[in-house]
């Protein structure tokens, strides 16, 4: 990922992109390619607090070029009338790799300036190097501008301000109002710290305001760092919430940027994408469902997780997080968000995609019946508390199809709600929590055989045949040719959306041949995009083809037209499923098509949504767990495709030759 300054000088590519890295405790780094923020959500040092709310302490680090008697600066913000300064205009080159660097060109003189978070602990560092220079006396002032706040919210400078800054053995420790957190800002090597406590007044965040948010800012800087820049010394800058001993600032950033790795493919940047979703948490390991607002979501997590860790080849990884997951099963439920006393059960899909996930790894590992052994338990507790009846309404009809409502609840992933009433209800029986009923039933029916547990089978060995019976009589359309979104009240909703992907997607599907062949095709020729499937057909009257505006606006269109790349996974499972031989060159134009995806919003990684109309802008979180695994298990299938056209090759070759012989 290399950028070239005729790119990084033009106002809608270096403006309108934006990086991301992260900390496997929690803490990420973020802004646009210049560093001029356009969120909120944007900072140098984002981290989670006592109570895992993420605060913005340090928002940004401005730098000032002491050279030729004179000063340059090199920040870029947004304000009211104007961009300024301009710092944007002395960039020669970025590179994206697991560290971030930027080449600054002042005339003759040239500095990089690297970028990345500790994997030990929630810390920035950021190095300097001086690469050419022809004047002596060079010097380089580090300003940070701090926020201290909630990323939700925005700092205002106020008569009862509160900002203290100490000066400590070369160690700058700042804390503001009662936040109680302090931040400590060091430089290695020869300095001097120019203290100036002052604002910098009305920032705008660019995004917030075409979200109908606020977004203007005032930012709190104590004062400058000034140190010299001397070709082969470089300089090391830390922030954190702890100080470092400052003769051991050099020697720390080493160990710590050991691990750093090149990005040097589209395979390397992809599984670099997916780690930044792992949070190391204590007891375990969790997934963040998506940057920069989202945190643990139980939905999220288990259809991200196998294209997470399995895509990646990590299936240790994958244990950990499951076990992490498992702990919030009540009731045979999953939470839709938090965890704990947090935890909020309104989701009718979470434990389902739980065992999907379950069922992944089984095929991972080949051995089923040790899934079983080990996970067991929870799986029959899935099973059997859908089956006789728990919250929001779910239980087991006696046709065997899964039926849930809750007055002014959306159960499934299709959960806006706007003035108190679900977009898109999908009360009853809906086509994707069944397709995922009958898959559960049948693989935990497939893993109880191989560990030989005969309750269980006599159980719930007549389910999958009276599933499969009903499902295709209440929600197929043989006039329409699809299936049904939902069943309600004896009344079908007829929408042509992709929940019904899923029936054919799945290991196990309820459906025969040829309506797995007409389901893929109305999908396909009504919701297929280059970067995701609709979430509604375009002919429909409350078809929403662009995901903008306040709130509102956007939430009437988040599954009502709008993209998700996620889809794209389970499309491209399904036309395999559906087609067999003729898949290869269809899942690799889904991939060949998202290629270009990875460079529009946040470099190396995916969206969580996309405009349904064309030009199909990039919209939502701008990095997205479940976009990044369905992906990557893309990738796996385009990998296992190309093997067995491969195979399928030889064989023929063999076979002729033998009969030629």
């Amino acid at each position: 990922m290399h950028f070239t300054q005729s790119q990084l000088h033009k106002n809608d590519f270096h403006l309108h992109r934006e990086w991301l890295r992260t900390s496997p405790h929690g803490a990420y780094a973020s802004s646009s390619l210049s560093n001029c923020h356009s969120r909120k959500y944007h900072g140098m040092l984002v981290l989670p607090d006592k109570y895992e709310q993420m605060q913005v302490l340090l928002s940004s680090l401005d730098e000032t070029l002491f050279a030729y008697e004179d000063r340059f600066e090199l920040a870029t913000h947004r304000y009211p009338d104007a961009i300024h300064p301009v710092g944007y205009q002395y960039l020669e080159s970025m590179e994206m790799d697991e560290a971030i660097s930027w080449t600054f060109r002042v005339d003759q003189v040239r500095f990089k300036k690297t970028l990345f978070l500790s994997p030990a602990e929630n810390r920035l560092w950021v190095k300097y190097e001086l690469l050419e220079s022809n004047i002596p006396g060079v010097s380089l002032g580090i300003h940070p501008l701090m926020a201290f706040r909630d990323i939700h919210h925005l700092r205002h400078m106020e008569p009862d301000f509160m900002g203290k800054t100490e000066i400590q053995k070369l160690v700058i420790c700042t804390e503001i109002d009662h936040t109680q957190m302090k931040l400590y800002c060091q430089v290695s090597g020869k300095q001097e710290f120019i203290h100036h406590a002052h604002f910098y007044y009305h920032m705008q965040f660019a995004h917030e305001q075409e979200r109908g948010y606020a977004y203007e800012e005032d930012l709190y800087c104590p004062g400058y760092f000034k140190v010299p820049l001397e070709p082969g010394k470089p300089v090391v800058f830390s922030a954190g919430t702890k100080p470092l001993p400052s003769e051991r600032l050099l020697s720390r950033y080493k160990t710590d940027s050991r691990g750093l790795k090149a990005l040097k493919d589209e395979e390397a940047m992809l599984n670099h994408a997916a780690g930044q979703f792992i949070r190391t948490v204590r007891g375990g390991k969790e997934i963040q469902a998506g940057f920069h607002w989202f945190g643990r979501w139980g939905r999220d997590t288990c259809i991200a997780l196998p294209g997470l860790t399995l895509a990646t080849h990590q299936p240790q990884l994958f244990t950990e997080v499951i076990n992490t997951t498992l702990k919030d099963l009540k009731y045979g439920l999953l939470p839709n968000v938090g965890k704990k006393s947090g935890a909020s059960y309104n989701s009718a899909d979470a434990a389902l995609w739980c065992v999907w996930a379950l069922q992944q790894y089984a095929i991972y590992i080949q051995d089923a019946g040790k899934v079983w052994k080990t996970y067991g338990d929870a799986l029959k507790k899935i099973l059997n508390y859908h089956a006789k009846g728990t919250l929001n309404g779910i239980h087991a009809m006696s046709n065997g199809l899964l039926t849930a409502s809750e007055t002014g609840k959306a159960l499934t992933w299709m959960d806006a709600i706007v003035d108190g009433y679900p977009v898109t209800p999908r009360s009853g029986m809906a086509v994707d929590i069944n397709a995922l009923w009958y898959n559960a039933v049948c693989f935990c029916l497939e893993a109880a055989r191989c560990a030989a547990d005969t309750p269980f089978i006599e159980t719930w060995s007549r389910w999958p045949t009276l599933i499969e019976g009903s499902f295709e009589e209440i929600f197929w359309d043989e006039q329409r040719g699809y299936l049904a979104d939902s069943y309600y009240n004896n009344l079908a909703d007829a929408s042509l959306r992709p929940n019904q992907i899923f029936a054919v997607s799945l290991p196990y599907s309820p459906l025969k041949k040829s309506v797995k062949k007409a389901v893929v095709e109305a999908v396909g020729r009504e919701l297929l995009t280059p970067r995701g499937l609709r979430t509604l057909e375009p002919r429909d009257a409350n078809y929403k083809g662009n995901y903008g505006g306040d709130v509102r606006h956007r939430d009437l269109a988040y599954h009502q037209g709008t993209v998700w790349p996620w889809l794209l996974g389970h499309y491209a499972y399904a036309y395999c499923a559906a087609h067999e031989k003729r898949a290869l060159n269809v899942v690799q134009k889904i991939w060949d098509d998202l290629q270009p995806a990875l460079k529009e919003y946040c470099i190396g990684t995916m969206a969580e949504i996309y405009d349904g109309d064309p030009p199909f802008e990039p919209r939502g979180a701008v990095s997205q767990a479940w976009s990044v695994a369905e992906l990557l298990r893309i990738r796996q299938l385009l990998e296992t495709l190309k093997s067995e056209r491969t195979a399928e090759t030889l064989g023929e070759v063999s076979t002729h030759a033998t009969a030629t012989a």
